[in-house]
C-alpha cells in the first residue's frame, strides 16, 4: 500500500513539474498602450514593476489566433488605452506573441472635429 502511494506521489509530482514547465514562458500583463503599429500587428505595453520597465514596455505581436475581448481587432485600440494581455514568449524571435488582448479601460479621447 505504501509503495503504491509513493508511486502515485512520484507520478503526480512529475506531472505538476511538466505542467509548470509547459507554461513557463507564458505571461499575463496589464498596462497602458505606449504605442501601436498596425503595419507590423504589434504594440508596446507599459508593463513591469519599476519605472524603467514601464517606460521601456513589453513588445507584443498579434498573431493569427489572438483572441480579442471588448474590441474586434488591434485597429480598435488607441495609445493610452489600458489592456490586459496574455502572451507567450517565442524563443526563436524573443518577442511576446499575444494569445489574448482584452480592453480594460479606454483613454478619454478628444471628439472635436
Amino acid at each position: 500500500m505504501k509503495r503504491n502511494r509513493s508511486i502515485f506521489i512520484l507520478i503526480l509530482s512529475f506531472l505538476i513539474m511538466f505542467q509548470a514547465n509547459a507554461f513557463a514562458d507564458a505571461k499575463a500583463m496589464k498596462g497602458e498602450l505606449i504605442s501601436i503599429d498596425p503595419v507590423s500587428y504589434s504594440f508596446q505595453i507599459a508593463s513591469g514593476e519599476t519605472v524603467e520597465e514601464k517606460e521601456k514596455g513589453a513588445h507584443v505581436v498579434v498573431v493569427k489566433d489572438t483572441l480579442f475581448n471588448g474590441i474586434a481587432s488591434l485597429t480598435d485600440l488607441r495609445q493610452g488605452d489600458e489592456v490586459a494581455v496574455e502572451a507567450e514568449l517565442n524563443k526563436d524571435t524573443n518577442i511576446w506573441e499575444a494569445r489574448s488582448v482584452s480592453l480594460v479601460k479606454v483613454k478619454i479621447r478628444d471628439t472635436a472635429p
